[in-house]
């Protein structure tokens, strides 16, 4: 009898105890540096492709969301919800994401360059998704993904004005990629003592040639959805590299 009342005591104990067990947490801050080739990009510099053709950035916008924390090694992943952030070349404040995670080891990071397919159907929202961001067409073709504009003497345009709108979440044509990158270190901790800072590159040079040819003279505007803008989005997903990954 005792001996029951002793197990049903300490099941009571371990399962209050259980239930009462705080998850601990760490943060993760995510920057983002925009270049081209080796030069971070900045007002009125003018750039040159792979195919010799000169370009300016005056606008580049582009969705991070969906970010998980990965360990490769045990199959471990931490989904940060609610983790939608729009990169703001022209907004310091907007090019570094902080976030906080459950502790563990993690080495690799993955986010979705676009917004999923949910969000793209349900009508006005707020913060990085508002569309007063100008990043949102309507509730059929849904959000831009990745958006720049400037000029290039290549332009057959009025003013030699380039402009990429890249959107389009249905079928084929879908632009929106899930990123993957290892950290160069391997494993990092992430504790409430540690926080840990990872630096992406993302190279805009790769969004006329990493997989598809794509020269300005060719097609100076995408602003639509359809196949070309799908291969647009698929050299624009290759831009991203990590340079560091460091605790602070």
């Amino acid at each position: 009898m005792f001996a029951g009342l002793f197990s049903i005591l300490f099941s009571f104990l371990f399962q209050n105890q259980a239930a009462h067990t705080i998850q601990k947490n760490g943060i993760i801050e995510i920057s983002f540096s925009n270049f081209v080739n080796t030069k971070i990009i900045a007002p009125d510099s003018v750039y040159t492709n792979a195919f010799n053709e000169n370009y300016s950035i005056r606008r580049l916008k582009y969705y991070i969301t969906n970010i998980e924390l990965i360990n490769t090694g045990n199959g471990k992943k931490a989904a940060i919800t609610d983790s939608y952030f729009l990169v703001d070349d022209n907004d310091e404040g907007s090019k570094t994401i902080s976030l906080t995670v459950p502790e563990g080891d993690y080495n690799a990071v993955s986010f979705l360059l676009g917004v999923d397919s949910l969000h793209n159907v349900s009508g006005a929202q707020t913060g990085a998704l508002d569309p007063m961001n100008g990043m949102f067409w309507t509730w059929n073709t849904g959000y831009v993904s990745v958006k720049i504009e400037g000029k290039s003497t290549a332009s057959a345009l009025p003013g030699n004005f380039i402009e990429y709108h890249l959107g389009g979440f249905k079928g084929p044509d879908n632009v929106n990629h899930r990123i993957d990158l290892n950290f160069p270190s391997g494993n990092m901790k992430i504790t409430g003592e540690k926080s840990v800072l990872v630096s992406i590159k993302a190279d805009i040079n790769l969004f006329f040639s990493s997989i598809y040819s794509l020269p300005i003279k060719t097609a100076a505007a995408c602003t639509s959805p359809g196949s070309l803008a799908r291969q647009y989005s698929e050299n624009y997903a290759k831009i991203f590299s990590i340079v560091n990954a460091v605790y602070k």
